[in-house]
C-alpha cells in the first residue's frame, strides 16, 4: 500500500493511495474513531478516502489525524494546528531542541578535545 497524496479541503481529508484490492483502515484523533468516511474506486488498484472532519474536534492546539491499519501500522498522518496556544507550543519545542543541541555541541567538543 503506497500513499500517493493527502490534502485538506472544504473539511475533508482526502488521501489517494494504491492497494491491490480496498484498504481496510480507519482514521483517528485522539484514539477516536472517525466514522463516515467515503472510499471511492479510481481504478487499476488505486483508492481515494474522502474523511470529513467533525466540526468538534476542531479547536485550538494540535490534533493529528491518523489513518492506520488495524495492526496500528500508520499509513498518513494531517497535523492540524490552530489558535495562538500553537505559538507558544512551537516557541517551547524550539527551545527545548535548542538547548539539546547545545548539550550535544558541548559533548562532541569535549570528546574531540579528549580524543587528541
Amino acid at each position: 500500500m503506497t500513499v500517493e497524496f493527502s490534502r485538506l479541503r472544504a473539511g475533508e481529508w482526502i488521501v489517494e493511495l494504491s492497494a491491490p484490492g480496498q484498504p481496510v483502515l480507519e482514521v483517528s484523533c485522539h484514539g477516536t474513531v472517525l466514522e463516515d468516511g467515503i472510499w471511492e474506486d479510481l481504478g487499476e488498484g488505486r483508492w481515494r478516502l474522502r474523511q470529513p472532519l467533525p466540526v468538534q474536534m476542531l479547536e485550538e492546539g494540535a490534533q493529528t489525524l491518523l489513518l492506520a491499519e488495524h495492526s496500528g501500522e500508520v499509513v498518513a498522518r494531517l497535523p492540524l494546528l490552530a489558535g495562538a496556544p500553537v505559538a507558544q507550543e512551537l516557541v517551547a519545542q524550539v527551545d527545548r531542541l535548542q538547548a539539546e543541541l547545545d548539550l550535544l555541541k558541548r559533548a562532541f567538543r569535549a570528546h574531540c578535545r579528549d580524543t587528541r
